[in-house]
């Protein structure tokens, strides 16, 4: 591992640099704890996974029951709701597949809120289950046209962010009774997490079928709070991210805070999984502010 720092100007940023062949999920907080080995698992995908709501990708990996109501009790899998999701990963996106068996699919064109669809919550581990910093997405039908929303930031609702690069396709199969939803979220959008850098991370996912006037919701991980003004707080359980070795270089970086502050510490990490050793690396940066830019460059082996 590399570091690099510097101050420019009144702003202090300092650069970490991480690289080594095959990058086993390196953490900036793992030597502050133990990592729980039971831990669930999501490991990155070994090929390109097309968003086209057929799934046909999925097959290797493994299927996560969501079956736990918003207080915690388990809930048997039915004709009526039945829920079941896969994760996974690549240097670019994160992957969600889901797989839902429903006796009636309801996607009015009133609202999504209004109608079936699943929230998705990103949250900060390192304060437990429970965090104030989360990001939670929201996905539905509305009548028949794809709706991606980010439904909250860390207690703020619907800010002001576009996401349009998130890719969603929902298949339906009215004879099956069954909905398909394939996600795709840039990692850009996620900008405290980069599993390169981050050993886990916090997932929850929350599924609300909506039956006439009847409203049922599976969650992943019980939250009473998952959608509420009353708290600025999510939870999740834990996972823990498993990096691959690849079969080209691969590249991740992640900055602490998401604005410039003139007073504050601003920590740039960069990770680099690789297939094999290479002692010839050269890294390149520039950074700039309203008042000035620097660059700069390193040689770094490994």
């Amino acid at each position: 591992m590399k570091k690099i720092s510097f101050m420019f100007q009144i702003i202090l940023i300092f650069i970490t640099f991480m690289v080594s062949p095959f990058l086993a999920g390196q953490d900036q907080n793992s030597n502050k704890e133990d990592i729980n080995s039971q831990n669930s698992k999501i490991s990155q995908s070994d090929q390109k996974i097309i968003i086209d709501g057929k799934l046909d990708e999925w097959t290797n990996v493994k299927e996560i029951p969501v079956n736990l109501s918003p207080t915690g009790e388990k809930i048997d899998p039915s004709a009526d709701l039945t829920v079941s999701t896969k994760f996974s990963f690549d240097s670019e996106n994160f992957y969600v597949a889901l797989r839902v068996i429903d006796d009636r699919f309801e996607f009015p064109d009133r609202s999504w809120r209004y109608g079936d669809g699943f929230y998705l919550t990103f949250i900060d581990p390192y304060q437990g289950d429970t965090s104030d910093r989360f990001y939670s997405f929201g996905f539905s039908l509305q009548g028949k046209e794809l709706t991606k929303v980010l439904v909250n930031r860390d207690g703020e609702y619907f800010p002001n962010i576009a996401i349009k690069d998130i890719q969603l396709e929902i298949l339906t199969d009215t004879l099956q009774r069954s909905i398909n939803y394939e996600v795709s979220i840039p990692w850009k959008y996620i900008p405290p997490f980069r599993p390169f850098i981050h050993q886990k991370w916090g997932i929850n996912l929350i599924y609300v079928d909506r039956d006439l006037d009847k409203r049922k919701t599976l969650q992943l991980y019980p939250d009473t709070g998952y959608d509420t003004e009353l708290s600025n707080k999510r939870k999740g359980e834990i996972f823990l991210f498993i990096v691959h070795s690849p079969e080209k270089h691969e590249f991740q970086a992640s900055m602490n805070a998401s604005h410039y502050y003139h007073d504050s510490e601003k920590l740039i990490t960069c990770a680099i999984n690789s297939p094999s050793q290479n002692p010839d690396w050269k890294f390149s940066y520039v950074l700039s502010s309203a008042k000035t830019t620097v660059s700069s460059a390193t040689n770094i082996s490994f």
